[in-house]
């Protein structure tokens, strides 16, 4: 389950709650002061939530004013909200939370986070995408993929365009390409890797030789052959 380095210094953590009490009338000072005797940690987040655990050992989050929005004892929480939801785990089961800690959805297995309202799936070799309640918006099962190539990875959307990675049948050549959310190639499969965009560029090989993308599949820039490439 991925951390995601949130965690700030407690002089910060202090500081942010001061604010709060600054900024609120006066009923607000006691619920901070409880938050800060039987909290353990808490995350700077976003979509006007704070990730909190406490003492007891419940997750949870708070809003900007220190009211608790929710908190159970999950056996696991996300510290971050995506697309209004958080991903949590009960046992073998994971899901997803909306602001209010009501379970939207839960899932066999975790998939990840939302991006873009949509989340890809991969189920019993097929893939596909979930929408924020839960639903089949986007499948994968009609795409048409060149010869010989099946698709064994699809990620998330960024820049509204999605990743996708096909494999040969008959050896290890991998391809990669760009679907939109129709669910239709949007930059046909001609890459030998690719990354996905991030702020409407990604990085690619073609026929050996090292690239940056536009969204409108333009190769904006050749990288030199003796920079080193690192991909996270």
């Amino acid at each position: 389950f991925p951390s995601h380095d949130m965690q700030v210094e407690f002089d910060f953590q202090v500081w942010s709650f001061v604010r709060i009490i600054k900024k609120s009338k006066m009923k607000r000072f006691s619920q901070t002061i409880f938050l800060l005797t039987f909290t353990l940690l808490v995350y700077s987040q976003e979509e006007n939530r704070w990730f909190i655990e406490k003492k007891n050992g419940n997750f949870g989050f708070i809003d900007s004013l220190g009211n608790e929005v929710f908190s159970t004892k999950f056996d696991m929480l996300s510290e971050n909200y995506s697309c209004g939801l958080v991903t949590f785990r009960e046992g073998s089961k994971y899901g997803y939370l909306d602001l209010n800690g009501k379970i939207i959805f839960k899932t066999e297995k975790y998939f990840g986070e939302f991006s873009e309202d949509l989340l890809s799936v991969e189920e019993n070799g097929r893939f596909y995408y979930l929408n924020t309640l839960g639903e089949k918006a986007l499948e994968l099962s009609k795409l048409k993929t060149p010869k010989e190539k099946v698709i064994i990875r699809a990620f998330n959307f960024h820049s509204g365009l999605a990743l996708v990675e096909l494999k040969s049948n008959s050896s290890d050549e991998l391809l990669y390409g760009y679907i939109d959310k129709n669910g239709k190639w949007f930059i046909e499969p001609v890459f030998q890797h690719a990354t996905s965009f991030v702020e409407g560029v990604a990085y690619v090989v073609k026929e050996n030789k090292n690239y940056f993308m536009n969204i409108k599949g333009d190769l904006i820039v050749q990288l030199n052959e003796k920079d080193e490439i690192r991909l996270s």
